[in-house]
């Protein structure tokens, strides 16, 4: 006996578990709530109908899915049930609340013998459904050697094999979408349109090519069937099977006689897909594309499709296609989204950089960032693309949108690695961002002491003040390992930061008792000359015999005062005299001036060792202004410092370096070499001829 399922509407019950009550009702009425001759007709139990009928049942009474006892029978294939109902008045021509009658439930359960056994006893042949579907479209979507017989019974019959339903479906696309390749067989031979469209412009080839229907693509090629025609996006199958790479496919349409180099409208080739599904390896093109390229496929290189196959090539690494491209016109100089060339994609591929580097491209061309090639590469990492680019000329020197030198991308990204090929490879320490900021700015904040070290060791100007007045000392303030980043800009020369607050608790825990009497003793023991120079420089430079005097009285000048470095006094004030042999001496001679403006020098070697702390000391005021600046072995004389002000300036050198000496108008007065002679702390004497 049914029940009826009544859902509680207590209030206190929540919308959520009401919902689910009674979506359980349903479930138990719809399973559990057939009627028993219902559960009779669905297992093909015979004798339980026969007791029905005689019991006064009605044979044709609506069940509660809306079918017949005679519908559910035919579904379930069983014939005897189905034969037994007829003989007692079934009515072969009910329909179900979807247009359905029981030749349609007949000719789906795979039994021709219901069906014939229907159409004998008066079901039409070919009636159709709500949705336009026949009983044979049931019978092909069903399939094998059943389904078979039955479409060749209802053919004998009279049957439309070439009818389709309301969206333009054959049945021949019914057995194709489902694999039927014994029904697709069966219907050519019967002569099924097999070029049909359905609405959307989808035929039998079309369905097979993108389903990877080998098979039944074969079979279509053999009966004849257009695959030269386009569907409504404008695809031969050819494209299809390309785009999706079904090498079977691909093979059977080229031995067919497909034409190959068919346009889409906006120009897109076979192989224009298949190149693009081999840009999505990592290498090699698919099959598919070496099947068509085989034939003679050819594709538009240089078209929006192709350049952004080439990009995507470029930046996966995938040589193989990007060499298809270029074979074909590509050109290697094309420009793409964000002005990326593609050397700039392929920086993380030293082979395809090789392979570009062949066609002779600009190697320093920008991306609307600013950036090169070589300027990624370096801060990224890329140690090969580097090597390669640097060796086929690239540019070092150049500056992004915000000033940045490659050395500085390298240093902020805190690649040690990078810092040090850019170095040997003379990428210019001394250059200055927007702000002023040299790349020992950058280190001092924020990279690793071995960096600073790496570049104080390449001649860093550990003095050099930015646009805000801010020394690269000053900025190592922010630095995690600040103290190792001091010691090492002091031991280089840098003038010492004043003292923390907290370094001065702890280092010089006496004076703080006695804060009055400390302020009085400062300026007695000074000299006038030197009043000025304390009041501006706190450390002092001169190791005369006061500091003995007091101690205590100087706790904000912790600082040992290491070695002679930038002395802006050019008093009477002693300092270490340079050697006297003449190979430490330079003399400046305004008459054998070269120039002006001389650029370039021979070198014969690359700067090499370890750096060497050296001091270049003015024997005299030279009369006029001269400037210093370093030739590295790319022969392009760089700037470093104006000595018009100084008589001392501390450099770091190394081996082989080449350092020029002029004047303000471009003349170059002397050209030093650093020899293999010359010392750590060794003092260069310049002197000006008479």
């Amino acid at each position: 006996m049914c029940m009826m399922i009544k859902a509680p509407t207590d209030g206190a019950i929540h919308t959520h578990r009401l919902s689910v009550l009674l979506t359980v009702a349903v479930l138990v009425a719809l399973s559990g709530c057939a009627s028993s001759e219902a559960r009779a007709a669905r297992r093909g139990d015979v004798d339980s109908l026969r007791e029905y009928v005689e019991s006064g049942g009605d044979v044709n009474e609506i069940q509660r899915d809306g079918r017949t006892l005679l519908m559910i029978s035919a579904e379930g294939g069983f014939f005897p049930a189905v034969r037994y109902l007829v003989s007692v008045g079934a009515d072969v021509s009910i329909r179900d609340g979807r247009g359905r009658q029981a030749v349609h439930f007949g000719a789906s359960s795979g039994s021709p013998a219901i069906v014939e056994h229907l159409v004998d006893n008066g079901a039409a042949v070919d009636p159709v459904d709500n949705d336009g579907r026949s009983p044979a479209m049931y019978a092909a979507e069903r399939g094998g050697a059943q389904g078979v017989e039955t479409l060749r019974f209802l053919e004998q019959r009279g049957a439309d094999l070439n009818r389709s339903d309301n969206r333009g479906v054959t049945m021949l696309l019914l057995a194709v979408r489902s694999n039927r390749v014994n029904v697709v067989d069966f219907l050519l031979q019967a002569g099924a349109d097999a070029d049909r469209a359905d609405a959307s412009g989808g035929t039998p080839i079309f369905e097979a090519v993108e389903a990877g229907r080998v098979d039944i693509t074969r079979l279509l090629l053999q009966y004849g069937v257009d695959a030269q025609r386009t569907n409504a996006a404008g695809r031969t199958p050819l494209m299809i099977a390309a785009d999706a790479d079904r090498t079977e496919i691909v093979n059977l349409l080229l031995q067919s006689g497909v034409a190959v180099n068919t346009e889409t409208s906006d120009g897109r080739t076979a192989l224009s897909f298949a190149v693009a599904r081999s840009a999505q390896r990592s290498q090699g093109l698919t099959e598919s594309a070496r099947l068509i390229r085989t034939a003679d496929g050819r594709m538009n290189p240089n078209d929006d499709f192709a350049r952004d196959i080439a990009f995507a090539s470029a930046a996966s690494g995938n040589i193989d296609v990007l060499q298809l491209l270029l074979g074909d016109g590509l050109d290697p100089r094309v420009r793409h989204r964000a002005d990326e060339t593609l050397l700039l994609a392929a920086v993380a591929n030293e082979r395809v950089v090789q392979v570009l580097l062949g066609y002779d491209l600009p190697l320093d061309v920008r991306n609307s960032e600013g950036n090169t090639a070589l300027m990624v590469a370096a801060a990224q990492g890329y140690e090969e693309t580097f090597r390669l680019l640097l060796s086929a000329g690239a540019d070092t020197t150049v500056v992004n949108n915000r000033g940045e030198t490659i050395l500085m991308l390298s240093v902020l990204g805190n690649r040690e690695d990078a810092v040090r090929r850019l170095l040997l490879a003379d990428a210019p320490v001394w250059t200055r961002d927007r702000n002023g900021n040299t790349a020992l700015h950058f280190a001092a904040r924020s990279a690793t002491p071995a960096i600073v070290r790496v570049l104080v060791t390449a001649g860093a100007a550990v003095n050099a003040v930015n646009d805000a007045g801010r020394r690269p000392i000053d900025f190592a303030e922010e630095n995690s390992r600040r103290d190792e980043v001091v010691q090492i800009l002091v031991s280089a020369g840098a003038q010492a930061p004043a003292p923390r607050e907290d370094d001065v608790a702890v280092e010089t825990p006496e004076p703080q008792p006695e804060p009055e009497p400390a302020p009085e003793p400062e300026p007695q023991p000074e000299p006038e000359p030197e009043a000025e120079s304390e009041s501006v420089a706190p450390p002092e430079p001169e190791p005369d015999a006061e500091p003995e005097e007091d101690e205590v009285v100087a706790p904000p000048e912790p600082a040992p005062e290491p070695e002679p470095v930038i002395v802006e006094d050019d008093g009477d004030v002693e300092q270490p005299a340079g050697p006297e042999d003449s190979e430490h001496t330079i003399v400046l001679d305004r008459s054998n001036r070269e120039g002006p403006n001389i650029r370039r020098y021979p070198l014969d070697q690359r700067s090499r060792g370890t750096g060497r702390s050296i001091t270049v000391w003015f024997e005299a005021a030279y009369d006029g202004v001269i400037e210093l600046w370093q030739v590295p072995p790319n022969g392009f004389a760089e700037f470093i410092v104006d000595l018009s002000d100084q008589r001392a300036f501390s450099l770091s050198v190394r081996v082989g370096d080449v350092y020029v000496f002029r004047d303000r108008d471009g003349y170059d007065l002397y050209v030093y070499r650093v020899d293999s002679e010359i010392e750590n702390d060794t003092v260069l004497r310049v002197i000006e001829a008479e």
